[in-house]
């Protein structure tokens, strides 16, 4: 069993008070994933802080549940902590 651990992506975060820092956290869990489906890992550990906050964006969260079908496409199972 192949598992990839990811922890602190910080979904819906914005930095130095550019917007624009919102997108580049999406693309970096994007592209986590990417790798996650191209070495079919078998499950995925998320261990903390997938969102920025604890009231994340509709925007944060919509980012992420794209992820998750993607995920959930490959048959890879997602588990996560909050906090």
């Amino acid at each position: 069993m192949l598992i990839a651990h990811l922890s602190d992506t910080h979904l819906g975060a914005t930095q130095y008070g550019i917007d624009a820092r919102e997108e580049d956290f999406y693309k970096a869990f994007r592209e986590a994933i990417d790798v996650i489906i191209k070495e079919h890992v078998d499950l995925v550990i998320h261990s903390g802080d997938i969102f920025d906050t604890p009231r994340p964006s509709g925007t944060a969260i919509v980012r992420l549940l794209d992820q998750l079908r993607r995920l959930d496409e490959h048959n890879i199972r997602f588990l996560f902590i909050l906090g």
